[in-house]
């Protein structure tokens, strides 16, 4: 019986320090993970009513401090169509963004064991638009006045990060652009997941 009942606790205190050691793997100071994310822009859909496309994909890279908190830098494209209605019918016309960006993003809640981890984040963003892809001129012959743009700007994001493993982590992304130098509108809402993968 004692024999049993000391197993019983040297299995106990084995978890309990392997729980421990799989904590301490998660966002270590200099950890640096890679990730890929896709989502929808301004909507649920990647393809609206009329066909139109809406929709974003980036990658980037994260680099954690002490406090647990992270440093992302990334590159996004970003495409939504708008529909002209001429009296040849309905055209659509693509926008698409192409963004550098850089950001800090803090961790504000999370489960003890740190499964599962929200953060929010704010960023800078430069890159330039595009659209219609420099077409200026409709099927109806119209004159398309929006002007491809460089642009300037920043970003508000939320991320629900869950971890599979100490290397593995699933994302649930909400962000919200401005970008007072676009042509066709300063705000962008992205919804989105990812994941992120951590290489050393």
């Amino acid at each position: 019986m004692r024999h049993k009942t000391r197993m019983t606790v040297l299995l106990a205190v084995v978890a309990a320090l392997s729980a421990g050691e799989a904590l301490a793997q998660r966002g270590l100071p200099g950890q640096i993970a890679v990730g890929v994310s896709v989502g929808t822009t301004d909507g649920f859909l990647m393809r609206g009513p009329q066909a139109d496309y809406r929709f974003w994909c980036g990658v980037d890279a994260v680099r954690y401090n002490r406090n647990r908190t992270y440093w992302n830098f990334g590159a996004e494209l970003l495409r939504k169509d708008y529909t002209y209605r001429g009296y040849l019918g309905r055209e659509r016309v693509p926008m698409a963004q192409f963004t550098a960006e850089a950001g800090y993003n803090v961790p504000v809640l999370a489960d003890r064991g740190r499964n599962i981890t929200l953060a929010v984040g704010a960023s800078a963003l430069v890159g330039y638009e595009t659209t219609a892809w420099a077409r200026k001129e409709l099927g109806d012959g119209a004159t398309l006045l929006s002007r491809d743009a460089f642009l300037w700007g920043g970003a508000f994001s939320v991320a629900l990060e869950g971890y599979l493993s100490d290397r593995v982590v699933l994302l649930l992304r909400f962000k919200e652009r401005c970008m007072p130098s676009s042509p066709t509108g300063a705000f962008h809402t992205q919804i989105g997941f990812g994941i992120r993968i951590i290489i050393n």
